[in-house]
């Protein structure tokens, strides 16, 4: 995949997950606060004089103090008219090890967090602080790996009992495939109501933002073996080679 699509694609995930999850209705008007997610955020010097330092030290540091916050009821609002330029991954290689080190570092918050979080729903629930825990849990890795172990003891057991491959892939795999198509399908609404509400802030032709469109349904859904295979190995940093659309000088 071309360096400029997946530059494309992976600031499109950061879009959406500003215009979904921000924008929403239950944000602006229920006062659910949001989360810090990655660059563009500014934090009052208060709370790190409060906090003694910094001492968040977590793969995903801006996850780990959105979490803390919640827990203890301080809320991070969202800035709508804020813009920012950020780089991305300049390659599917580097893309899939920085979200490996996203995923990791979001099990190991909720590992650290989530019994924190839970006590905190009985002192004083809050909408912020369930929306933080289902963040963090490892929901999506959990079902994909069900899905997929049950993919592979229905092959076994189709083996073994010579079971025709057409009857195996209608009672088992159809099933799963469904699933995660299915989890799909709601990522591509998404992105499509993200290019409707924001079609003139992307700086390309109408082909194109449809194209990057239909791509980004997959780049999610590398998510699920991505955030399945961090539950079990062990994440370091290592650089990210970042390259952006814009140049620099023009902005």
């Amino acid at each position: 995949i071309k360096a400029i699509v997946v530059v494309i694609i992976s600031a499109i995930i950061g879009i959406v997950g500003v215009s979904i999850f921000n924008r929403a209705f239950m944000k602006k008007n229920l006062g659910v606060g949001t989360y810090v997610s990655g660059t563009g955020y500014l934090m009052d010097y208060g709370l790190i004089k409060e906090f003694g330092g910094w001492p968040y030290h977590t793969l995903v540091e801006d996850i780990e103090i959105s979490t803390d916050l919640a827990s203890k009821g301080e809320k991070i609002l969202f800035c709508e008219k804020a813009v920012f330029y950020d780089e991305q991954p300049k390659t599917l290689k580097y893309s899939w090890r920085q979200r490996m080190r996203w995923c990791r570092g979001t099990h190991e918050v909720f590992f650290k967090y989530s019994w924190k979080l839970v006590k905190s729903f009985f002192k004083k629930f809050s909408l912020t602080k369930w929306e933080m825990f289902v963040h963090i849990s490892p929901v999506p890795a959990i079902t994909f790996l069900w899905i997929c172990s049950m993919m592979a003891i229905g092959a076994v057991y189709a083996i073994i009992t010579n079971t025709p491959f057409i009857d195996y892939f209608n009672n088992c795999m159809l099933i799963g495939l469904k699933d995660i198509i299915g989890s799909l399908g709601i990522t591509l609404i998404m992105v499509i109501f993200v290019m409707i509400q924001d079609w003139k802030r992307f700086n390309c032709n109408a082909f194109y933002k449809i194209f990057y469109a239909l791509l980004f349904p997959f780049f999610m859904g590398l998510y699920l073996p991505i955030t399945t295979i961090a539950l079990f190995v062990r994440v370091s940093w290592k650089e990210i080679k970042h390259s952006s659309y814009y140049d620099k000088k023009k902005i």
